[in-house]
């Protein structure tokens, strides 16, 4: 009777120990992501694996060399699966690894040079005579700085090359950092010569925006009902990237004029008394929203975008990437990229194909005061997602 009972209370541990949430293994199960029939993503531990399977044919059959030459079969084939997993790496909520490989034979011929120094992991026979090869590749050093010069490149295009959606949207971003700025200047008796200069060049820049929107979207269009010709339509459209590129690089030095104004006034903008501490990193808890990690997620309050912006350290962003991710809040919170004394805030959903974040008001005023400090832990992407 006794042995029964300790027979039962030893079954009862072993399946509350099953089935407790959050071990260590289910956590992994999470962290990776399944890239179709190629392969996995592990964000955590940040590695890119893939296999493949090498068989003998007919004229291997019975070679002394047949293993050797199926082994490397398998090798080639987990190579060029791992490949199709760097490609399905999501750069944001829409726009994948392969996206810039499809736009630029060289980023293509860049990847597949990386890729060329992936490790095998393992290689397996089986008993059909055919070869398992595991192959990797971390998601650091070499891969993630090429991704991420793409990603931070792709945020900051050469005149002329730069979609008039994105361009866009960073005035919009702009448009309410300059609105806080003449608020600001508003309340003072006597506003500065450069915040001044700063509004009467954002006025000027937006004119010659709308100026070029409304002739942007009728010239081929309305060329093609009129009869003009190829070569005229031609000439039409390279004035218009002209003029597209001018106001590009006319954006870029308006961003950063705004930022040098921003850190000059940091010290004089009154916030909430979390602004005053000098946290060391962010720590985003995402778990139960939904989340999915991608290079660049996005960290908004469902309106405006908050992370990343225009403080971004590129540099920074390029050797260290935008984000880390963890799967355990204590962890995360000890890391080296959090720093001595983090910030820990609650994610209030995941939002754009789920591979962004939403945070609450409260936590996003804050935060943007803190981006308007100089050397800030945003600037210099100290931010973890836990997920």
């Amino acid at each position: 009777m006794q042995m029964r009972q300790l027979y039962t209370v030893g079954l009862t541990a072993i399946l509350a120990i099953i089935l407790l949430p959050g071990l260590p293994c289910s956590a992994q199960e999470k962290a990776v992501e399944q890239i179709g029939n190629a392969g996995t993503i592990d964000w955590v531990s940040r590695k890119l694996t893939a296999t493949g399977t090498g068989v003998p044919t007919k004229k291997t059959v019975g070679q002394p060399h047949m293993r050797a030459m199926v082994k490397r079969s398998s090798i080639v084939i987990a190579r060029r699966n791992l490949l199709e997993v760097v490609k399905g790496v999501h750069i944001d909520a829409t726009t994948r690894v392969q996206n810039f490989m499809v736009q630029s034979d060289t980023i293509a011929s860049q990847v597949k040079g990386v890729l060329s120094g992936s490790s095998v992991d393992k290689v397996e026979f089986n008993s059909d005579g055919s070869a398992t090869a595991t192959v990797s590749i971390p998601l650091t050093g070499p891969l993630e700085q090429m991704l991420m010069r793409m990603v931070v490149a792709s945020s900051q295009m050469p005149a002329g090359e730069m979609p008039s959606g994105a361009i866009d949207t960073r005035i919009k971003l702009l448009e309410k950092r300059v609105r806080a700025l003449e608020e600001k200047v508003g309340h003072l008796k006597r506003a500065s010569v450069s915040q001044e200069q700063m509004l009467m060049m954002f006025r000027d820049f937006t004119a010659a925006w709308l100026d070029y929107l409304e002739t942007a979207p009728v010239i081929v269009p309305a060329g093609l009902n009129s009869g003009t010709s190829v070569a005229e339509l031609q000439k039409q459209v390279a004035r218009q990237e002209t003029l597209l590129g001018q106001i590009t690089a006319r954006l870029d030095r308006l961003a950063a004029r705004l930022k040098t104004l921003e850190k000059g006034d940091a010290v004089q903008v009154a916030g909430t008394s979390r602004t005053t501490v000098k946290y060391t990193g962010l720590v985003i808890d995402a778990r139960n929203t939904g989340f999915r990690p991608c290079l660049k997620p996005e960290i908004t309050d469902r309106r405006r975008i908050l992370y990343p912006g225009d403080y971004i350290d590129r540099g920074k962003a390029i050797r260290s990437g935008y984000v880390r991710y963890y799967r355990n809040l204590a962890t995360a919170q000890r890391s080296s990229r959090a720093g001595s004394l983090p910030l820990t805030i609650k994610a209030t959903g995941a939002v754009q194909g789920r591979r962004s974040l939403s945070i609450s008001g409260a936590d996003f005023g804050a935060l943007q005061r803190m981006s308007l400090i100089s050397g800030n832990f945003l600037a210099d992407c100290k931010v973890i997602i836990v997920f």
